[in-house]
């Protein structure tokens, strides 16, 4: 069963959780809407259980909004950071501490 994909906002860090998927990230991208994307500059995946291109999306669209700032991701699971680099994009990204096994 899937974990439905979370979030919440302290400051200026975006805490993710469950899984980033193509079923959860839609809503999670509703949510984050509503919030002012330049001031959201640190992403913490420690609590992300699954993680796929939705997933890679969704960050790459969030980096997107900083206009210039290169975002800190913190907590990157070795399935993330095999993405972001099939993806090509793991430059855009500041990356705390290194890759946890999967």
């Amino acid at each position: 069963m899937s974990d439905p994909g979370g979030l919440h906002i302290e400051g200026d860090q975006v805490v993710l959780s469950g899984d980033l998927t193509f079923a959860t990230v839609p809503a999670l991208e509703t949510r984050l809407n509503g919030h002012n994307g330049g001031t959201l500059n640190t992403f913490d995946l420690t609590r992300v259980a699954a993680f796929d291109s939705a997933g890679l999306a969704l960050l790459v669209v969030l980096a997107a909004r900083l206009e210039g700032v290169r975002p800190r991701l913190i907590g990157v699971s070795a399935e993330v950071a095999s993405l972001l680099a099939m993806g090509g994009v793991s430059d855009l990204f500041h990356w705390e501490g290194k890759p946890s096994p999967p």
